[in-house]
């Protein structure tokens, strides 16, 4: 027995897995394959991260190793749709094949849409998992994208942080589709274009939840009117806000950074909006 063949699975389940999986969208093989000759596509994989990449070579386990999944897009071209690290694992421990189930005559939205199957995680990275999703054509994800696009930001599916040039929050971006579709969406990037516009910190996580929240709580106010009030307060100070109220009262982020919108749209008005978290709160009392 080679180094390379305790890679082998024991049994084909996994082999049928990926069949079941694909429902008859290409045809698969399962054998080794040279790990030098296998090649990633960034577009929907998985970045290789040097902490994970450590951890999983400190703790490789070859008995416990499953097939890396391949999609052969040309005779003898291997691109890697699910086993980045292990991959990279592999040629760093100096192991030479891996064995593998490779797909033929799969779409690279097939390969993605592969992907996401085999690659459930306890933490998936979202920006990762949206541009696979964008890769497969997913109809949720392609009308996201299409809506950002639309009211003039771009998303940012690879940078983070200070680094990023837009819209990072997929996760968010996805709740306020899943709770008020695409109106909804465009609601809130309308309000937010209108109150700051290029200001990156106005598409954070925070602010983008608050003005879903708010949006949502107050559907029957004046979009103009809001803007008109808001655009007076910088997205930071809201953030700052919200997080300093979090820490003496209940609620989420989203929530007080809502609330402090409501306060600055009732600032000089003689009749105040209610506020409609507190009223709720007091009859769940």
């Amino acid at each position: 027995m080679t180094p390379s063949d305790i890679f082998a699975p024991k049994s084909e389940s996994r082999c049928n897995m990926a069949s079941q999986t694909i429902s008859n969208l290409a045809v698969y093989e399962s054998r080794f394959v040279s790990v030098e000759i296998i090649q990633l596509d960034m577009s929907y994989g998985r970045s290789v991260k040097p902490a994970a990449l450590r951890k999983i070579i400190n703790a490789f386990d070859p008995r416990a190793a499953t097939g890396i999944i391949l999609s052969e897009r040309n005779p003898g071209e291997f691109h890697c749709i699910d086993g980045n690290h292990r991959l990279a694992a592999m040629r760093q421990l100096g192991i030479d094949r891996a064995w593998c189930i490779i797909f033929r005559d799969l779409s690279r939205a097939e390969e993605a849409a592969l992907r996401q199957k085999y690659h459930v995680r306890a933490n998936p990275v979202a920006t990762e998992e949206f541009r696979a999703a964008l890769i497969a054509q997913e109809p949720v994800a392609l009308a996201i994208e299409a809506i950002v696009q639309e009211s003039g930001w771009q998303l940012d599916l690879f940078a983070h942080g200070a680094r990023a040039q837009g819209i990072t929050a997929v996760v968010e971006l996805r709740n306020i589709y899943r709770q008020g579709g695409g109106s909804l969406l465009i609601k809130v990037l309308s309000l937010i274009n209108q109150c700051w516009p290029s200001n990156k910190t106005a598409v954070r996580r925070e602010i983008l939840a608050g003005t879903r929240e708010f949006l949502w709580k107050y559907s029957d106010l004046d979009l103009l009117a809001i803007a008109h009030k808001l655009k007076l307060t910088a997205p930071e100070v809201l953030i700052q806000g919200a997080k300093v109220n979090a820490g003496y009262f209940q609620g989420a982020i989203p929530i007080h950074v809502a609330r402090l919108m409501l306060r600055e749209y009732n600032k000089g008005k003689r009749d105040p909006v209610e506020d409609r978290w507190l009223k709720a709160a007091k009859n769940g009392a």
